[in-house]
């Protein structure tokens, strides 16, 4: 249905049918919400007094087999990003294998200020999404009111939008003359609040899901003892929850870096995007300077996973040392009279 979008409005220019299939994309999103609903009442908490986490048991042969299957997709995957190098330092590919730096100019299509402004878009939102989406479902998942059920069906509904009708949308909003919205268009905060809405389903998804693990008499038990609430959120629920809250950060950074679809309609003179101008490049016909800037996209990407990996790995080690600890050795010694 989203290759129909594209057809109705990019092919045929008939945006009205455009908007109606976009419509009945709704449907199976709000499906989804009934389903979603049906099965939360069936889940229960996994971090409570009682609780820890199933440590299943190891198997010699059942991971060597799950090793050579994740190795032979890795080679795969590896294979593809080594073609996209060698074809950015060749002369021409796949016929000239001379090596050659030119390709990295980078002189049309935004050049190297592109991939400054998806990296600057891509650090905005995500400190603003991860902000967001947090308070979001703390929001539907600790304030239980009449309006959590309508808040949290309106949360997934992004993820039944594609993005190019989003952009499209976007586009007859922001750009209408005369309306408030108007200032926005053109500039990257419409890009950051574009990749916010696009990917908040999923990042919302995770932070229900972790604070879901949380045992509500938490609250209850510091509500009793007359802990106030923040108190008690910036004390347990943040540090609990806060390998999820890195996840989120990192992903909405990542997803950021590579979009295409929405903000491929939002893009203006002085706020190119790197993938935007990948596909320009290509439409002009230099495919190895689209495969230069991939690289310098697949190189950002990697060296910010590394850096959240490195994050993520201390976050855990300080805050999630609870879930492995055992007794020490000596407690029994100090019980014996």
């Amino acid at each position: 249905m989203a290759m129909e979008i594209y057809n109705q409005v990019i092919g045929q220019q008939n945006f009205t049918m455009g908007a109606t299939v976009s419509v009945v994309l709704l449907v199976p999103a709000g499906l989804a919400f009934v389903v979603d609903r049906l099965v939360q009442r069936r889940q229960y908490a996994l971090v409570s007094a009682a609780a820890r986490p199933l440590a299943p048991g190891r198997s010699r042969a059942v991971q060597a087999l799950l090793f050579g299957y994740c190795s032979l997709i890795a080679t795969g995957v590896v294979g593809i990003y080594l073609v996209i190098v060698l074809s950015s330092i060749v002369s021409r590919w796949p016929y000239d294998f001379a090596l050659t730096l030119k390709h990295y100019r980078l002189d049309t299509a935004g050049g190297y200020t592109a991939l400054l402004n998806s990296v600057w878009v891509a650090t905005l939102t995500a400190v603003a999404g991860t902000l967001i989406t947090f308070a979001g479902a703390c929001l539907v998942e600790k304030c239980r009111t009449r309006a959590s059920g309508v808040l949290y069906m309106l949360a997934l509904l992004p993820v039944s939008v594609p993005g190019m009708v989003l952009g499209l949308a976007y586009i007859f909003a922001f750009n209408a003359p005369g309306s408030v919205l108007n200032s926005l268009y053109g500039t990257l905060a419409i890009l950051v609040v574009s990749n916010l809405v696009h990917y908040f389903t999923v990042h919302f998804l995770a932070a229900t899901t972790s604070l879901k693990q949380m045992d509500a008499e938490l609250e209850n038990v510091s509500a009793s003892l007359g802990v106030p609430f923040y108190r008690t959120f910036w004390r347990v629920t943040v540090p609990i929850a806060l390998p999820s809250i890195v996840g989120i950060s990192m992903y909405f950074f990542l997803n950021a870096m590579v979009t295409l679809s929405a903000v491929v309609f939002l893009v203006a003179p002085g706020t190119e995007l790197a993938a935007v101008s990948v596909l320009l490049l290509d439409d002009a016909g230099e495919s190895a300077q689209a495969t230069a800037m991939s690289v310098l996209i697949i190189a950002v990407g990697l060296l910010v996973r590394l850096g959240y990996w490195a994050l993520l790995r201390g976050v855990t080690r300080r805050t999630q040392a609870w879930t492995t600890s055992t007794a020490p050795p000596d407690v029994g010694r100090r019980s014996q009279p």
